[in-house]
């Protein structure tokens, strides 16, 4: 027995020194082939790295993945050494395609060996992808959604414009359904926005616009098919913010698609569960639109209560709700909110002013012939501040302050109600208040 104990010892032994200089061996012939390709190589012609292609397939059918023995070169090398087999075998298609597949074999093992190069070796791959396979859509779209489903917002901006173009094409012809491409677009808008914020040349802007136009003119986002999707969708999610969220961006890119119900149901159920003044400030625009003054103006005060807001912005956000207050009636508030724009901006005092005018004008006030005409008095002052703060305004101002004159009271008329032209006056009606000057015809 002990004597087969140490046969077996020793013949393990043995194997395992064989073993260990084989593998020895493979490492040397590994090292020896890649010197031999990159000699070659490094010489830079394409006829050059074509005379490395023998030396370079034997270092990579030799050469163990994620050794120490075998760099991640050996595929980039090798992309570039295929790259020029397939442009110099463009009349052999069959061969051609073998080539191709070839190098995005290569592209997907640099990535899975070599993680710390991952995100080089599939932008990479998106390159060729879109290079090489623009006439394959299901191959695209089959390569590129592994892709953006490993990298997210770390690929490249063209691994989603190439693979929203081959969605199109497959859903034309009936191969993926309405979800897919929609969770496509979601997903690369999404990984748009995040890209965005760290790159801002105008190359990624127009790829991102170039990937919208694919998705918008594949008809997927008609204003009745996206309703049609969607509304059986908000009532079960109505509560999941992202799935509100997906909903409000869907229909926002379709053509004439914001003015339903169901995009302001949508809208309105993100703000309230996460809200903004940015959210806020669409739903007052948005509501406008309608011309539902009231509920806009409710949106609008949320906004301008919102802390982040800068001056100018604050201002903006001021006029517009005074604009929408003043056509809904409430001509108080549109005074009160066109005041505290001005304060805080003079570039926009000029239109503010004429806010303020035409609801003076439009309010009704109580008292005698005299006084119920003295809002006119009032409005006259405003639109001349209009003219005087924005010399552009000055035609319209005209043409308001002769309709506002023709209700002036005659000078005996006025004498008659103990008024006299130039007299320091304060008018008080409809629930706002101002000083002002008599003024007679």
């Amino acid at each position: 027995m002990k004597k087969t104990v140490i046969f077996i010892t020793a013949v393990l032994a043995l194997a395992t020194i064989s073993f260990a200089g084989r593998a020895q061996e493979e490492m040397d012939e590994c090292l020896q082939y890649m010197s031999y390709y990159q000699d070659y190589y490094k010489q830079g012609t394409k006829d050059s790295k074509m005379a490395a292609l023998p030396s370079w397939r034997k270092a990579y059918s030799i050469c163990q993945p994620g050794t120490k023995s075998m760099r991640q070169n050996l595929y980039v090398h090798g992309a570039d050494l295929y790259r020029i087999l397939i442009s110099r075998n463009a009349k052999n298609p069959a061969y051609r395609a073998s080539l191709i597949d070839t190098l995005i074999t290569l592209h997907q093992l640099r990535a899975q060996y070599y993680p710390k190069y991952a995100q080089k070796a599939y932008a990479a791959l998106s390159a060729d992808v879109n290079n090489y396979l623009k006439n394959d859509p299901d191959k695209t779209y089959k390569i590129l959604s592994k892709v953006i489903e490993t990298q997210g917002s770390q690929a490249t901006p063209v691994t989603f414009v190439a693979s929203m173009n081959a969605a199109v094409t497959l859903y034309k012809r009936g191969d993926i359904s309405i979800d897919e491409i929609l969770a496509l677009y979601d997903k690369s808008t999404t990984c748009f926005n995040e890209i965005q914020k760290v790159d801002t040349t105008q190359n990624t802007r127009n790829l991102r616009t170039t990937m919208e136009s694919a998705f918008i003119n594949s008809k997927v986002a008609s204003c009745e098919t996206l309703q049609s999707i969607f509304a059986s969708r908000f009532e079960e999610n109505k509560d999941n913010v992202e799935e509100v969220g997906k909903i409000v961006r869907m229909m926002a890119t379709a053509e004439e698609c914001t003015d339903n119900d169901l995009f302001l149901n949508a809208v309105t159920q993100m703000h309230k569960l996460e809200p903004s003044a940015n959210s806020a400030y669409y739903l007052f625009r948005l509501n406008a639109s309608r011309k539902d003054f009231q509920e806009a103006l409710k949106y609008a005060d949320e906004a301008l209560a919102g802390e982040d807001l800068d001056a100018a912005t604050r201002a903006q956000y001021g006029y517009e709700a005074a604009t929408c207050a003043l056509k809904g009636g409430s001509y108080a508030k549109a005074v009160d909110l066109a005041t505290k724009a001005i304060s805080l901006d003079q570039s926009i005092a000029g239109k503010a002013y004429m806010v303020i005018g035409h609801a003076w004008m439009s309010t009704g006030c109580g008292g005698n012939e005299v006084e119920r005409r003295a809002k006119y008095w009032v409005a006259v002052d405003n639109f001349s501040k209009a003219k005087a703060a924005d010399a552009s305004l000055a035609e319209e101002v005209n043409k308001q302050i002769g309709a506002c004159a023709a209700y002036f009271p005659e000078t005996a008329e006025a004498f008659m109600y103990d008024f006299q032209n130039g007299q320091a006056y304060t008018v008080s009606c409809g629930g706002m208040r101002a000083a002002t000057t008599v003024k007679t015809r």
